[in-house]
């Protein structure tokens, strides 16, 4: 009997699918804001100006067996979209990796910024 090879679609492991090198296991979704207070002339509060809004992300991937290790490097850039829910945001800069199990499969936690702006 030959045995039968089902496409990785139909399989998800820890609730996600499976993608080309790596499961995100655990995900965080935030944002980070560039901007300033303004003063009147006396030193009192007038307004706040935001320049710029950032996605950020917290996620955790365990890298499967052909993955590169090197790939994920501070200050480098990935493009996998990590189920977004911004289409359009889909380059993240890696802001700090770190690897979090040291037995098993290559678990790391890396910290991402967006480089799209989703002010208009």
């Amino acid at each position: 009997m030959a045995t039968e090879q089902l496409p990785a679609s139909q399989f998800a492991v820890g609730g996600q699918a499976t993608l080309a090198d790596h499961v995100v296991i655990s995900t965080k979704d935030g944002f980070e804001e560039d901007g300033e207070d303004k003063l009147t002339q006396a030193g009192q509060f007038k307004c706040a100006l935001t320049y710029s809004r950032r996605l950020t992300k917290s996620l955790e991937l365990e890298l499967l067996g052909a993955a590169d290790v090197t790939a994920y490097v501070v200050g480098g850039y990935t493009d996998a979209a990590y189920a977004s829910t911004v289409a359009a945001t889909a380059i993240w800069e890696i802001r700090s990796v770190s690897q979090t199990r040291t037995r098993g499969p290559v678990v790391l936690a890396l910290e991402l910024v967006s480089l799209t702006d989703t002010l208009a």
